[in-house]
């Protein structure tokens, strides 16, 4: 990108993000070269003076189907996001990072203060991290209270008397983040209640528990401002570890902190619509992962949160409801996809977004909102089982055919077994994380068959870096071959477009159309009909190409001819006012889970710029 093209996106950036934005990031710099942090957040060790352990838990339930896990943990196999299950031994190297192509982890991620530790020094620091979220506790605790209960204790007690070793305080990476910190304070509260009752003469494991959670506290509270300025699952995260810490030891401050910044932060980043901040389908389940967690916690020590609160999560229930095909339990692949699962509780997949719709409804309206199925261990770990006496409607019949999401910027299709998902948000209210503008989602009977391409890593070589977030990563039309805005940093883009959005329900038809930095016009009609869905793409203002793609799914084989493109489930005929460029199926990649990438086939019309219109029908 050009340097003028970078000073005005960052200006423009700027604008909508604020100038208390700019001037808070370059204060927190400035106080990480002087040392604050280190004076307000000094190493130490775990023996300091705290409160007494007075916070109650609810009584949940564990699936009994987590053993096989359990026994790959006694063994030294963990899994790491969900997917790769790797032999770490039974004293794992909490530093390592198994998907860095260079084995070498800088000194400094052991043993300096959190604050002077670099982002990106040992790769994407993120496989550094998983280990350290705690997430193997669940299948112990479920073991244990399966009848393994001796081996499942000595190996959490051994893991986690080796960690504390290891990560004193405030020192090394494992403290460089306040979410990470809370996520691990969520596993270390459940592992109190499952394993705190069988303690040692004189309860030092116990007390060790507990000063883990106290030390976690201390670090969130010093820096939370931090997280809450990046206006995502961040600042949830930590308001909900300072609100568990409060509960825990009866810390009247951090209740009323953590609850209010809780609130607060449903009602701005949980929009009216049930759409959440991020724009990303597995950051929204971490959110309701967190909200679920708080409000049960509330409940089991007499403190309810507010009405309004509760609304807003079950809307954001409801959206994810709506984007779930509800007999695979998969949703698109929309947004930034990073492998979270913050509570490993069933034996589902990680694309199984049943769990979290199922525990949704049973905590905030006390009823299931799916059958019964191995998808209700989210909800009987969260102390609400669902019974067979329980009565739960038929799950096509709670979500209608057609829904605009407006203020997050998502229309839903259904029509019998195929549905479809256009990204097409009027403004952006929080900062965009991809370039997936216009992109169209398909499945039919749950088979994505015209896809997202996900995310990969937060830090990797070219091309991967910036592919899968891509316009090149969606279905839609590319221009020229740059982005839909410019990428300004990692995580920041420039220049947010706003788009013209027409909606008729009743056909069901959307239309929306924008303009993009580089004068670029792309008008998107997305229109339903008895056999599928009709794509109609207007352009102009491109000067060399434009780029039509369909990211088809893999699972079938994909024939061209001409301008027809058929498989055994579902055909697209394309048409243009032009003669094409060029029409070909290209391999593309695609990222389900993270840190791992497949080829998939990429259907792309390439066209001149005497060309305005495209049209795909997509057929059944």
């Amino acid at each position: 990108m050009r340097t003028i093209d970078r000073i005005g996106g960052l200006l423009h950036t700027l604008r909508l993000l604020g100038p208390g934005w700019a001037v808070f990031r370059l204060r927190q710099a400035l106080w990480a070269r002087i040392g604050h942090w280190e004076r307000r957040t000094p190493r130490g060790g775990w023996g300091g003076e705290m409160p007494a352990v007075v916070g109650k838990f609810w009584q949940g339930q564990w699936q009994s189907d987590l053993s096989g896990r359990a026994g790959e943990i006694l063994a030294g196999v963990h899994t790491f996001f969900s997917r790769h299950h790797l032999r770490v031994g039974e004293s794992p190297d909490w530093f390592a990072n198994p998907f860095n192509e260079n084995d070498t982890v800088p000194a400094a991620m052991r043993t300096a203060h959190w604050s002077q530790i670099p982002d990106f020094a040992a790769g994407d620091i993120k496989g550094l991290w998983e280990l350290s979220r705690f997430g193997w506790v669940y299948p112990l605790a479920a073991a244990a209270a399966a009848g393994a209960e001796t081996r499942a204790e000595a190996c959490f007690w051994r893991l986690v008397e080796d960690w504390a070793v290891h990560n004193p305080p405030n020192v090394g990476a494992q403290w460089k983040c306040g979410q990470e910190i809370a996520i691990r304070m969520f596993a270390l509260v459940s592992a109190y209640y499952a394993f705190g009752g069988h303690v040692d003469a004189g309860g030092k494991r116990q007390q060790l528990l507990a000063a883990m959670v106290f030390e976690s506290a201390r670090r969130i509270e010093a820096n939370i401002d931090y997280a809450l300025s990046q206006n995502n699952n961040h600042g949830i995260s930590e308001a909900a570890g300072l609100f568990t810490a409060g509960v825990f030891f009866g810390e009247e401050k951090w209740i009323t902190r953590g609850r209010g910044l809780l609130e607060r932060q449903a009602l701005d980043l949980i929009y009216e619509d049930g759409s959440f901040s991020q724009h990303s389908v597995n950051y929204h389940r971490v959110m309701l992962h967190v909200y679920l967690w708080a409000i049960q916690l509330g409940r089991a020590n007499g403190i309810e949160f507010s009405p309004a609160m509760l609304d807003r999560v079950r809307r954001a229930g409801n959206w994810l409801a709506a984007l779930c095909d509800h007999s695979t339990g998969r949703c698109p692949n929309l947004g930034a996809n990073d492998g979270a699962l913050i509570f490993p509780v069933t034996d589902c997949d990680y694309l199984d977004f049943r769990p979290t719709i199922q525990a949704t409804g049973m905590v905030v309206e006390g009823r299931p909102w799916l059958p019964q199925g191995p998808w209700d261990g989210l909800a009987g770990f969260l102390g609400v089982p669902v019974t067979a006496q329980a009565a739960a409607a038929d799950p096509a019949a709670t979500v209608p055919r057609f829904w605009h999401f407006r203020h997050g910027g998502y229309a839903v299709f259904r029509n019998g077994p195929m549905a479809l998902v256009f990204r097409c948000p009027e403004f952006f209210r929080h900062r965009p994380g991809q370039c997936d503008l216009m992109h169209v989602d398909l499945s039919i009977d749950g088979l994505n068959l015209l896809r997202d391409g996900g995310s990969y890593s937060y830090n990797c070589a070219p091309p991967w870096q910036e592919y899968f977030s891509s316009v090149a990563g969606h279905n839609t039309v590319q221009f020229d071959d740059h982005d839909q805005m410019p990428r300004l940093s990692r995580f920041l883009y420039g220049h947010w477009p706003e788009l013209a959005v027409a909606v008729d329900e009743q056909a069901p038809m959307v239309k929306a159309g924008f303009t993009d930095w580089r004068g670029c016009r792309h008008q998107r009609e997305v229109r339903g009909g008895a056999r599928g869905y009709r794509v109609t793409d207007r352009i102009g203002g491109f000067r060399e190409k434009a780029v039509l793609r369909w990211r088809l799914g893999p699972e079938l084989e994909w024939k061209l001819d001409g301008l027809v493109c058929a498989s055994s489930r579902m055909t697209l005929r394309i048409a243009t006012d032009v003669e094409p460029v060029a029409v070909r199926i290209v391999q593309g990649w695609e990222s389900l889970y993270y840190q791992e990438r497949t080829p998939i086939p990429v259907l792309e019309i390439e066209v001149g710029p005497d060309c305005r219109q495209l049209t795909t029908e997509i057929l059944i």
